[in-house]
């Protein structure tokens, strides 16, 4: 027997009892540390720890959950389980540095997997009516001694069909809420085995919480991940996660870890032993248990089978695990052919076997050679097998490899897949709002198996086509193959969502009569059905894009309904500003962004977190809050603003039509501030969405990226490509030369905006200060094509005379574009080309342009558009009239109020109580109650009830 020094001559900790202490990770421990200290002061964060099987993932995450709760935070905790889900004792990473064992969630309830297909229910107080694929998560938060708030509640979405949007909503209010009352740490393991219900319901919650004190600590194995993990982990790093990579432990670790084990310091034919490991921890423990005797280590015996080992083996499919097995006693080098050889099979078929291997982490691939990533996994492996069976190509093997299916699947049949599919529907529908490739990617893969019936393929086909179009892809969401087109036609569903997708790309091509005949379409298909998806919120935003923003207005007032319609709040907020009532859709946002669901983060303030909004937030909510702060002056939303901006603008899997967006409002920030090369660079960068080829200009050259991303320092330009500035001005090159509106080539999108030609006027504007006059003709060409192709639309007459009158500064042009926007409902529009018309005519006929600013001046004071009153103001003063300034903070509608007082009601009318109005307003209820009672006294009314209605009212404009 071998005597080795007590472990303090090592300088190294005695073990607790029953648990050797955590080595080699102080780097890591530190910086959770760290974060956890942060976290005690209310900054949150996302923390994604990566490793190799064996790496110590479980045991850092078990270490850090505890450290948490000594420090008195709410800790709960879960893993995702490679089979279905079944509860289990013990904690966390239990042994010394395995990755696995049971889990248990806060107050020791098991929480198992976080969601695998096929569950079809859950033991405990949830029963078996819970929604597969977030049960486990749920059992975690909502059960035990001190559950999530508003637990029935969730317990009653989770047993509702087709509710999973709304328990997501829920879910981030009551992890909120409990994040108010103190630091929440939320533990996952193992993500990369989570389906993908449970992967959107992480990032998405995730990303909505990331402004509040909750720290997510997130384990997922390093090396090839399935592609939905893929998604998850860039979605959170654009969230600003932090990432841990666990790297093998050095020497001094192995050697502190081995004398934990013997209980004594390591001697040299200990350590030789210990290195075999490879830094891979639970190798290591395994390794010296297996290979010592009593304090005696066992060096010249046979390799032993390790239980490390054996349990990565069970997580394989029989087919991979039967390769895997073949690959240990084969004798080397290893090809795909030569195993396909000593199997009798042909190569092709072991392909599915082998990524499996491979995603398994167990094998490598250097070029056509496959080995073993460890040498003693590979004894191991072989050590486990019977020693008949322990010669290459040996018959059993044979009979292994060819008997079992590559993938076996738990079900199989028409059944299964059209479950299979449905679940890919109802994952792409949640998905929409928030993330057009992703529903996309959904749609795709739900059509794409086989044996779906023709009505389900159609819709989810449909819902493929409708993402793509809403993201840009005009080509692909085009090509929707002509049977599901027959099929969709059978089905109202699918009918009404490839009707919207029309109506998209449509108002794309210029072609706006064929635009509101789809949309109409769509709308009298789909009647009765859920009122705040994108298919029906679609005629709301296609109306106010129209200059019909007072039709828009009564649509979404009848259409919202409760806490659900963050959607068609978002219609309101945009119709009310461009009706003049800046103060009312400020108020409409708000609500919008505190009620998250992918329309907002649960917090004003988090607009400057692109991750807060999903992309069809971007593309309307975000420029509407942008341009409400560009005619009030706010400088705190303005900032926010750009910041949101930039981060759309860099994030690579934002689609094009949102990172065009971000380009465009970057270009309005850039020339409020008087930044004419900022201004340019911003046209260059969106014209590079749509012609990444296009050459630099001169401007981009010399001004720093616009995203201020060092990867963008050379980032293309389109000013001397026609086909990029037709495409920025919303209009391809092959429109241009004809006569009918075309198809647009991949890509080719409209930089001012998809939902509001009427920005035509401000583009040209912007180009003009910043000396772009190539944009400014674009721009002008495209609005007078737009006009001429649609002449039932007197708001694009209207834009065309405004932008051309700026370019040849025409001043009969300008006030024929005021009397034309006269007639319709954009009285911020009409006072714009009053004050165009004053300030030319100022030059010369001073006096005849003050009628002109003056009228621009009530209206711009009646909208509350402040900046905007300070700006005809001064242009007044320069012409010698002083004007009392009025009134501020008053709406157009509801002159009887103020902002504050119009706030409150707002919120009154969608049927919260004044606590809730206090907690979304950050007002005392006492403070609320005040406001409530001052308004029925100057109202006339009594009641909520009477509120309700008279909002309504004259929302509807009776």
């Amino acid at each position: 027997m071998t005597t080795r020094p007590r472990p303090e001559d090592l300088g190294t900790d005695p073990a607790p009892p029953g648990r050797t202490p955590l080595r080699g990770r102080e780097t890591e421990r530190a910086y959770i540390e760290d974060r956890l200290d942060r976290l005690a002061l209310g900054t949150g964060a996302i923390v994604r720890i990566e490793g190799p099987p064996g790496s110590g993932r479980t045991r850092l995450l078990a270490e850090a959950a505890a450290s948490a709760r000594r420090r008195g935070m709410r800790v709960f905790q879960g893993s995702a389980d490679a089979g279905a889900y079944a509860g289990g004792g013990g904690c966390v990473g239990e042994g010394a540095y395995a990755d696995g064992g049971g889990r248990v969630g806060e107050g020791g309830q098991p929480l198992g997997s976080l969601g695998r297909p096929g569950l079809s229910g859950l033991p405990g107080p949830l029963g078996p009516a819970v929604a597969p694929g977030l049960g486990p998560l749920l059992e975690g938060l909502l059960c035990g001694e001190d559950p999530l708030p508003g637990a029935a509640r969730l317990r009653d979405l989770a047993q509702e069909p087709g509710s999973r949007f709304w328990l997501l909503h829920e879910l981030a209010d009551r992890l909120r809420e409990v994040a108010r009352g103190g630091p929440l740490v939320v533990v996952l393991d193992d993500l990369q085995w989570c389906d993908d219900l449970t992967l959107l319901t992480f990032h998405t919650v995730a990303a909505r919480l990331v402004s509040h004190p909750v720290l997510w600590l997130v384990a997922v194995r390093g090396g090839s991940v399935p592609p939905r993990v893929r998604t998850t982990l860039e979605r959170i790093r654009e969230s600003g996660a932090h990432a841990l990579s666990l790297e093998p432990l050095d020497d001094r670790a192995v050697a502190r870890i081995a004398a934990d084990l013997l209980g004594a310091v390591p001697g040299p034919g200990d350590l030789r032993l210990a290195r075999r490991a490879e830094g891979v921890p639970a190798l290591l423990v395994e390794l010296l248990g297996a290979f010592t005797d009593g304090g005696r280590t066992v060096v010249d015996e046979a390799p032993r089978s390790l239980a490390f080992v054996e349990r990565r083996l069970a997580l394989l499919s029989g087919a991979a695990r039967a390769l895997v097995e073949t690959v240990a006693v084969a004798e080397p080098p290893v090809t795909v052919e030569s195993l396909g050889e000593l199997l009798g099979r042909p190569a092709v078929a072991l392909l599915g076997a082998v990524r499996e291997a491979l995603d398994a982490d167990l094998l490598t691939e250097d070029g056509e050679v496959l080995a073993f990533r460890h040498a003693l996994v590979r004894e191991a492996v072989a050590a486990g097998l019977p020693p008949s069976r322990r010669t290459s190509g040996h018959p059993e093997e044979r009979a292994a490899i060819r008997h079992r299916p590559t993938l076996p699947s738990p079900a199989t049949g028409a059944d299964a897949a059209e479950t299979e599919a449905r679940t890919h529907l109802e994952l792409a529908r949640q998905a929409l709002p928030s993330d057009f490739a992703e529903a996309a990617r959904q749609a795709g893969a739900g059509a794409a198996l086989p044996g779906v019936p023709p009505h389900l393929r159609a819709r989810l086909l449909a819902l493929r086509c409708l993402a793509l179009a809403l993201s840009g892809k005009y080509a692909a969401a085009e090509s929707t193959p002509a049977p599901a087109r027959e099929w969709a036609a059978a089905d109202p569903a699918a009918e009404v969502t490839l009707a919207v997708a029309e109506s998209v790309m449509c108002l794309y091509r210029m072609d706006w009569n064929s635009a509101f005949r789809h949309a109409e379409r769509a709308a009298a298909l789909g009647s009765g059905q859920a009122a705040d998806t994108p298919e029906a919120l679609w005629q709301g935003l296609l109306l106010n894009a129209t200059g019909r923003s007072r039709e828009a207005l009564a649509m979404a007032t009848a259409a919202s309904t409760g806490s659900g319609a963050g959607g068609w709040a978002s219609v309101r907020a945009r119709a009310l500003l461009d009706l003049g009532r800046p103060a009312e859709a400020r108020a409409e946002t708000e609500a919008v962004y505190r009620a998250g669901g992918g329309w907002g983060g649960g917090d004003p303030a988090a607009m400057g977190d692109p991750a807060a909004v999903g992309d069809l937030a971007a593309v309307t909510l975000v420029p509407t809050r942008l341009h409400i702060a560009l005619h009030t002056g706010d400088r705190d939303e303005l900032a926010r603003a750009g910041e949101a901006a930039r981060r759309l603008l860099r994030r690579d899997t934002a689609p094009a039509a949102v990172r065009a967006t971000a380009a465009w409002m970057l270009a309005l920030l850039a020339d409020a501030e008087g930044r004419p090369t900022r201004v340019r660079a911003a046209l260059d960068e969106g014209a590079t969405l749509s012609d990444p080829t296009a050459p630099k200009t001169q401007a981009t050259m010399n001004d720093p990226p616009i995203a201020h991303d060092p990867a963008a320092a050379n980032t293309p330009a389109a000013l001397s490509n026609p086909a990029g500035l037709s495409a920025l001005a919303g209009l391809d090159a092959p429109a241009a030369r004809n006569e009918q509106p075309a198809s647009l080539p991949e890509e080719r999108l409209l930089l001012p905006g998809l939902l509001d030609p009427g920005e035509a006027q401000a583009l040209v504007r912007v180009a003009l200060r910043a000396g772009a006059h190539e944009w400014a003709a674009a721009a002008v060409d495209a609005a007078e094509r737009r006009a001429a192709l649609n002449p039932g639309h007197p708001i694009l007459a209207a834009t065309a005379a405004h932008a051309r009158a700026l370019l040849g500064n025409d001043l009969g042009l300008l006030l024929r574009a005021a009397r034309l926007y006269e007639d319709g409902d954009r009285p911020l529009a009409r006072a714009s080309a009053l004050e165009d018309a004053g300030r030319k005519l100022a030059a010369t006929r001073t006096p005849e342009a003050v009628p002109h600013l003056s009228t621009a001046l009530a209206l711009y004071t009646r909208a509350g558009a402040t900046r905007d009153v300070e700006r005809v103001r001064r242009r007044l003063r320069a012409a010698g009239v002083r004007r009392e300034p009025s009134s501020a903070g008053y709406a157009q509608d509801w002159p009887e109020l103020t902002g504050a007082e119009l706030r409150v009601v707002r919120l009154v009318a969608r049927g919260l109580t004044n606590r809730q109005v206090a907690t979304e307003l950050a007002l005392s209820p006492h403070t609320v109650g005040t406001h409530v009672r001052r308004v029925y006294t100057k109202l006339g009314i009594a009641s909520r009830q009477d509120l309700t209605r008279l909002v309504r009212s004259r929302d509807s404009g009776e």
